[in-house]
């Protein structure tokens, strides 16, 4: 049996580093992650009507992690532009993903 926890981070692009395409907040994440012996986010690059998204998304299903652990590793990241984060969290047996803001200071809302 598993208990899974869904979960996508939409951040605006200047968490992005143009030069290379990474996003250090999200590698930050993923190694905490590794460390816990998780899988890690993966980002979705998307093309609409000739025009790419205009912030970054990741996705990652989870076993046996909980909302609160993971918005306690998304809250550690290095996030420069915080309040431009937005991560939506669905726990097994959810119907609806519960949308939580990381601002300034690191805090989930």
């Amino acid at each position: 049996m598993s208990w899974v926890t869904n979960v996508i981070i939409a951040a605006g692009l200047l968490n992005a580093n143009d030069e290379n395409d990474r996003v250090p907040p999200i590698e930050s994440i993923n190694g905490e992650l590794r460390k816990l012996g998780h899988g890690t986010f993966s980002r979705v690059k998307a093309t609409a009507s000739r025009k790419s998204l205009e912030t970054t998304i990741h996705v990652g299903a989870f076993n046996y992690l909980s909302r609160e652990e993971v918005l306690s590793i998304v809250r550690a990241a290095p996030w420069e532009f915080a309040d431009s984060v937005q991560v939506f969290i669905q726990e097994q047996e959810e119907d609806l993903f519960t949308v939580h803001r990381i601002d300034a200071e690191g805090d989930a809302k």
